[in-house]
């Protein structure tokens, strides 16, 4: 008598996998869907997609008995996602936008920048960047273990071109440079036309406003604004330059001892050496010094400068001229005699102009 042993079927473990699980080759058996050796035979190398189980059967034999064992299969589905974005709007907003659609209830999904760091899935808006998108789905296997399912999608926000904009150095206006050209300047690496306009709350601008180049006659602060324009986006830049004005005059200050010329008086000192905040001197008829000697009599002039400037101030004096002879008149014109010892002379009958002197001689 010959005992045979019973040949047993492969006892597998259950499985949990993501999507789909691959049948392994057995020792002993052959795979179904159903018990009992029914259902649909499988074979190793077959895809299983759905949850289930999956039996492994011995068929009986003349001297041996059927056995059968099953195990589970759990598939969890990995999340299908669509990803779209938008790019930021204007440099340096980062007003970009990411947005995850397609996650059936329970999945989730985080944002990584470069696929490093925290998960950024709470914010609106994104700045540029690589963004790496993790969907993933989780269940527990028979042995309460978690298994995750998960995909990824990489995405880029990109940004436009920076708008550099320079509204050029401080400008002083003066006197002698009472109005000043700013020279702005503007570029981006973007193929896109720019468009220029200067304001000023304070300022005045006398022309070219739309241009690099407006020309300014009052201090203040003056801004340039660059513009970009590509579709219906709109950016763009700014830049200050301030202009400040000195045109502090001097104060002209001209002195003379006496106005009229005269017999006695030939000649006057006009000086402006007084003068305050003033740096050199100009005088009708070409003199530059602070002073000026006058003999005639006229309408003179000196014209103060402050150097730093180029502000002046002018002082005006007239001069006058008197030379009327007086007409002597001398009374008492009598003769002395034994009697007449002595005449009193009188000339204040004379006719003067001004103030007069006398000096009494013999004519001899």
């Amino acid at each position: 008598i010959t005992i045979e042993d019973s040949v047993k079927a492969d006892d597998l473990e259950d499985v949990t996998e993501c999507d789909s699980y691959t049948l392994q080759p057995l020792t002993n058996g052959s795979y179904y869907t159903e018990s009992g050796g029914t259902g649909t035979a499988l074979t190793a190398g077959d895809s299983i997609e759905t949850t289930q189980t999956i039996y492994v059967y011995v068929a009986a034999t003349a001297t041996c008995s059927s056995d059968e064992k099953s195990f589970w299969v759990m598939i969890n589905d990995t999340p299908t996602i669509e990803v779209s974005t938008t790019n930021i709007s204007c440099y340096g907003l980062g007003d970009g936008t990411i947005t995850v659609s397609g996650l059936e209830e329970g999945e989730t999904y985080t944002i990584q920048l470069n696929g490093t760091g925290g998960d950024l899935s709470g914010q609106s808006t994104f700045g540029p960047g690589n963004y790496l998108i993790t969907a993933s789905s989780t269940i527990l296997n028979n042995q309460e273990e978690e298994v995750v399912c998960s995909t990824t999608e990489e995405v880029v926000i990109t940004q436009p071109a920076q708008i550099i904009v320079n509204a050029g150095t401080n400008k002083l206006l003066t006197c002698t440079n009472p109005t000043a050209t700013l020279v702005g300047s503007a570029s981006t690496n973007d193929e896109i036309g720019l468009s220029y306009l200067w304001t000023t709350s304070n300022g005045i601008i006398d022309s070219g406003a739309n241009t690099l180049f407006p020309v300014v006659s009052g201090s203040g602060i003056y801004i340039l604004t660059v513009t970009s324009t590509n579709g219906e986006i709109i950016c763009s830049a700014s830049d200050t330059v301030q202009v400040t004005q000195d045109i502090t005059k001097p104060t002209a200050v001209l002195t003379a001892e006496t106005t009229e010329l005269s017999c006695s008086v030939t000649s006057i000192l006009l000086d402006a050496s007084g003068s305050a905040g003033g740096d050199k001197f100009l005088w009708k008829g070409g003199t530059t010094e602070s002073t000026l000697t006058v003999t005639e009599p006229g309408d003179y002039y000196v014209i103060v400068t402050r150097n730093s400037n180029g502000c002046i101030d002018l002082e005006r004096i007239t001069i006058t001229q008197d030379n009327s002879k007086p007409t002597v008149t001398i009374a008492g014109n009598e003769e002395l005699t034994c009697t007449t010892t002595s005449i009193i002379l009188d000339a204040s009958s004379s006719t003067v102009h001004g103030t007069a002197s006398y000096l009494w001689s013999t004519g001899a």
